[in-house]
């Protein structure tokens, strides 16, 4: 049992594997959207919550080790290392309807801005520029919840 408490080795962040999760996340993102627009719902749920949280959570690991916490990989014990803000940011409700998953691809987007920049920022990697990619989702996302509405 005392093997359990002993931590994890993290391996270094480099600029390589940012740079990974970051354009994995747009890729993916982008995938998300297509199954909403398609109105293949569970595809979406399920590339949302395999893909897109796990380059999401990548990131939210090193910046609680980057802030002295000790996180866990794959999300395990999250609540213990995430703070008061990301544990908000990473509430996601998800069901096989049009506009909550909708509103969840947007909530995705803003809390991975937020956290690849932030990252970035400490680390001192260059942020990639997908402003287009996230011009055109978010724009998207706005129709099929306007459409969804109707």
């Amino acid at each position: 049992m005392a093997a359990l408490k002993v931590m994890w080795p993290a391996s270094d962040f480099t600029v390589a594997d940012y740079q990974r999760q970051v354009s994995a996340f747009w890729r993916n993102a982008v995938w998300v959207f297509k199954k909403l627009a398609r109105r293949e719902l569970r595809a979406a749920v399920r590339w949302h919550t395999t893909e897109l949280l796990e380059h999401t959570f990548a990131l939210l690991e090193e910046e609680a080790r980057l802030a002295g916490r000790a996180p866990r990989p794959e999300a395990r014990k999250a609540e213990q290392w995430l703070d008061e803000r990301r544990l908000k940011q990473t509430e996601v409700s998800l069901a096989p309807d049009q506009r909550v998953l909708a509103r969840a691809l947007r909530q995705a987007i803003d809390l991975f801005v937020d956290v690849s920049a932030k990252v970035a920022a400490q680390r001192g990697f260059k942020l990639p520029d997908h402003s287009e990619v996230e011009r055109w989702l978010r724009a998207g996302l706005e129709k099929l919840v306007v459409q969804a509405k109707s």
